[in-house]
């Protein structure tokens, strides 16, 4: 975990205002030039892009937590919004990961700035244009990917919730999780190294309570209900978010934080 920490403040060391200029610029002509001369779109300095990519998600967190108060959130909340656009038009600009964890990752990303930044015209066109980006491959390797591509399934339904059916398939998914974990959790762990299980248990941990509050989300925007919707989704996240930090998972968090936000916005436009 201490690496990861330095990971990321080393991130945040090396970026400055030029660079956050220079990604935007680069980032604005590639997506003029992929809508009108898709023949000349050019080449992006991806390591920039990404490097202020991460700089912008620490901002999001700096600025969502800094204050319980209420008045200076709605004060912050344009440009927390801008940001968030932001994140999309760079991770749309992004090549998808080949690996199917991080490939997970992206996709949750992508909604979750696209809900937060209303941008969810381009990104729902993007993901239907892109199908094979969250097509995940069949007999995923190891029960922890599998919980999180199953999990990485329902959002991008319940994002999309063209028809009562996305929705439902968010149940059914979380459903199907429930049954295979006696068959397969306990396998899994016992393979883990002794070192390393605490840290996989606090990594399943996070991933189940993150399945039920996507589950609750999905039942809530069927039926409107349960009345206390919002606290259950609470609760789960903060004890996902616990368990995230105690297994060292500095990504997943990240995901959490913008998830949460998201999904907290999808219940608020469904009433």
């Amino acid at each position: 975990m201490t690496q990861e920490i330095e990971d990321v403040q080393g991130i945040l060391d090396s970026v400055n205002e030029q660079m956050m200029s220079d990604a935007d610029d680069q980032v604005r002509k590639y997506n003029v030039c992929k809508t009108v001369y898709p023949r000349t779109v050019p080449e992006l300095d991806e390591i920039v892009v990404a490097k202020v990519m991460h700089a912008y998600e620490i901002a999001l967190i700096d600025m969502w937590d800094a204050t319980e108060d209420i008045e200076l959130q709605n004060k912050n909340s344009k440009k927390f919004d801008q940001i968030c656009k932001k994140c999309v038009e760079m991770m749309l600009t992004m090549p998808i990961p080949k690996d199917t964890v991080q490939r997970c990752m992206h996709i949750i990303k992508l909604i979750s700035y696209a809900c937060l930044g209303d941008r969810w015209g381009g990104v729902m066109q993007y993901l239907d244009e892109n199908k094979t980006t969250w097509s995940m491959p069949e007999g995923v390797t190891g029960w922890n990917h599998r919980v999180l591509v199953d999990v990485c399934k329902a959002i991008v339904h319940l994002a999309k919730k063209e028809s009562l059916d996305d929705l439902t398939l968010v149940s059914e998914i979380i459903r199907g999780l429930r049954v295979d974990q006696k068959a397969y959790e306990k396998e899994y762990l016992d393979d883990v190294k002794d070192d390393d299980r605490i840290a996989a248990a606090d990594e399943l941990a996070a991933l189940y309570h993150l399945a039920k509050a996507v589950d609750q989300v999905g039942v809530f925007m069927i039926q409107g209900m349960p009345a206390d919707a919002q606290k259950q989704v609470d609760f789960h996240f903060k004890h996902a978010q616990i368990h995230a930090q105690s297994s060292g998972h500095i990504e997943m968090d990240i995901i959490l934080f913008v998830l949460y936000a998201a999904l907290k916005k999808m219940m608020r436009n469904s009433v």
